[in-house]
């Protein structure tokens, strides 16, 4: 990510004037850390950053605060309070940056893919088809229906809710005449930003070439026995029945 926390000179300095300090005092080995801590929805304050050395707290501060911690006795000179002015300062840029960082990361890693399933049910001299799409995040989706003819069919969208995981589910629906004729597809299309693509998901039947072959094979058979039955009627005289061949 682009957002980088800020340590600047007066803190790389100071701590290594306070380095040197402890390795007046004892030869022992210390430890000194700086922790930035960014949180959304949790009871945390939404940034904090601190600094220990030997797992004593030199600097607090968070979101929640309107100042960072009192300046301690011991950092009680010119060059100390400077660079509690300066670290205070930088506190507010780092949890600027820290927001960004946070907005950024949900972006690109906190992606979940909807479910699509469709749904049917008879109204009145129609067919309702619902396109149910759920368990996705972010909350922006595109949901649309196409005909056989790839063409967009009119259609009433539901509001976008929550559901109770984090994610969001919607649902959109369309009304198929019931004297609608020919191929009857049609297709739910989904579009969210988890997706590479679409996620599209078909209803209803289409004329396949198979059937279309049988039903005129067998339409011609039945004309052909018509036509030869007429044909055979017809030379039927006085009880005799002659076979024209």
């Amino acid at each position: 990510m682009r957002h980088r926390l800020n340590i600047n000179k007066a803190t790389i300095i100071h701590t290594l004037v306070l380095f040197l300090h402890l390795q007046q005092s004892s030869c022992d080995i210390h430890s000194i850390s700086w922790n930035f801590l960014g949180s959304e929805g949790l009871s945390l304050p939404h940034y904090t950053e601190s600094d220990t050395v030997n797992d004593v707290t030199l600097f607090y501060y968070d979101s929640n605060m309107k100042s960072t911690a009192p300046c301690p006795e011991w950092l009680n000179t010119t060059a100390g309070q400077q660079y509690w002015k300066e670290a205070s300062f930088k506190s507010h840029y780092n949890m600027a940056n820290m927001a960004l960082a946070l907005q950024t990361a949900k972006s690109q890693f906190n992606l979940t893919a909807p479910e699509v399933r469709l749904f049917e049910r008879q109204g009145a001299g129609s067919t309702i088809l619902t396109c149910h799409v759920t368990g996705f995040y972010p909350r922006a989706v595109q949901v649309k229906w196409i005909g056989a003819d790839l063409q967009l069919v009119k259609d009433e969208i539901n509001d976008v809710l929550p559901n109770g995981d984090g994610t969001f589910q919607t649902r959109s629906s369309v009304i198929r005449p019931e004297e609608n004729t020919g191929d009857q597809r049609y297709s739910c299309v989904v579009h969210h930003s988890s997706l590479e693509g679409n996620i599209t998901v078909t209803w209803g039947k289409e004329e396949k070439p198979f059937r279309l072959y049988v039903r005129i094979t067998l339409g011609c058979v039945f004309i052909v026995t018509v036509v030869g039955l007429v044909i055979r009627g017809f030379f039927y005289n006085k009880g005799q029945f002659i076979v024209v061949s």
